[in-house]
């Protein structure tokens, strides 16, 4: 596949990404893949934003994020036009290394195709195998040359199976540190007239659709008992502001709606309530007790009853072996649990104070910066291994781009 590479182009890396965060992690990697290797060419599947960063993208993968069995139905012809692009430019113009991020379902069938041109793939943001579907890992083992793992205990998980990995850490942390938080709303959030109870539904229409609804009938429930809150919901994407603004008129709550401001929510707020992913680790990085909320329809609830395989949902609880957040994931209405859970952090200091404790003596167990840069090192030393760089290039600093900045 190299041969169809002219010699004064640079060596092409293909990136896949799709949904939010998943761009997030691909722009920062292509940006420090581009420090470390000048003459790569960028080109892709994911978003405007990883336009941006110097990427061709050839579909815009971003803007269609999707979740359940029958959203995906919908957009097969989509799905199916996606891999007639991939085809194209393995003909045309065929990449060097693909980078997976994340996005498991199509991505999967990216590196099918890929390997059976003898094109090596790298997976960064793994699917994860440790908890859904354990029988993929053979396919996983004959797909990736490479897992590029950003938990702690997926190492040695992965390479149980045969699959080589390395350890790279988590790009939020980078994110995180790297974020300039907005002062003036961080300090009215984090005062004390009264607590803030931040919600956090996700950060696909679906997710907000499904787990909106119960978050605002938990802070309901918690008002008509009598407890001082205040309620604020941070958009993770612009598209969301109609659907959390509708749910929120409907539910009768009063609260404040603050686009681009999910960290400030996160970090300011007393105690969130936040549907289950990135985010919960990014709460629980920052120190805020948590819950975690996933409402499921009840065929989707038996499908996780039986395909689940790890004990618990909330990857900082996995990280930290037993359960230091609650996780409520069903069909289930766990509203009134909920309200005990956060009844209890208003009530007690000390109930609040342990909870934050637990979250930072968890943070010590996947605190590793430089995950973007140790991730970009490894697919630009395959590079490296493949075409020989022209001449060394230094790498400038950068601050890595924060999720939403």
């Amino acid at each position: 596949m190299s041969e169809a590479r002219s010699e004064d182009r640079g060596p092409q890396v293909f990136l896949v990404c799709g949904e939010v965060s998943g761009e997030t992690h691909a722009v920062n990697l292509a940006r420090r893949l581009r420090e470390l290797r000048p003459d790569v060419r960028l080109v892709g599947f994911g978003g405007q934003r990883l336009e941006e960063a110097g990427c061709r993208v050839l579909f815009d993968l971003v803007d269609i994020a999707v979740m359940g069995i029958s959203a995906v139905l919908k957009q097969l012809g989509t799905f199916l036009h996606v891999l007639r692009l991939f085809h194209r430019q393995l003909a045309t113009d065929p990449p060097d290394l693909v980078v997976l991020i994340d996005y498991p379902g199509l991505n999967f069938k990216i590196a099918q195709i890929a390997r059976a041109h003898g094109i090596p793939v790298y997976y960064y943001i793994c699917p994860q195998l440790w908890a859904w579907g354990p029988w993929r890992l053979r396919r996983a083992r004959r797909l990736m040359e490479k897992a590029l793992a950003i938990l702690p205990f997926e190492k040695p998980f992965f390479e149980r199976h045969g699959i080589e990995t390395e350890y790279v850490g988590h790009p939020l942390i980078d994110n995180l540190d790297a974020y300039s938080f907005d002062r003036s709303t961080l300090d009215r959030l984090a005062g004390d007239d009264p607590p803030c109870l931040g919600l956090l539904p996700g950060s696909r229409r679906q997710e907000v659709e499904a787990n909106l609804p119960t978050m605002l009938s938990v802070a309901k429930v918690m008002m008509e008992r009598g407890l001082s809150i205040r309620v604020a919901i941070p958009p993770a994407r612009d598209r969301l502001l109609e659907p959390i603004g509708r749910i929120v008129a409907e539910s009768g709550v009063t609260a404040e709606i603050l686009p681009d401001r999910v960290y400030e929510v996160m970090k300011g707020s007393y105690a969130c309530l936040v549907t289950s992913g990135t985010a919960v680790l990014e709460t629980a990085y920052l120190g805020t007790p948590l819950a975690v909320l996933y409402r499921l329809t009840p065929f989707a609830d038996t499908v996780r009853k039986l395909l689940l395989s790890v004990p618990y949902i909330a990857s900082i609880n996995l990280i930290a072996r037993r359960e230091i957040v609650p996780e409520f994931c069903g069909h289930a209405d766990p509203t009134l649990e909920l309200v005990s859970f956060f009844e209890r952090l208003w009530a007690d200091p000390e109930e609040h104070r342990s909870r934050a404790d637990e979250l930072d003596q968890a943070r010590a167990l996947y605190d590793r910066k430089g995950a973007t840069r140790t991730a970009a090192g490894e697919v630009a030393r395959r590079l490296g291994e493949l075409f020989p760089t022209p001449e060394p290039a230094s790498a400038p600093a950068s601050n890595e781009t924060a999720a939403g900045a």
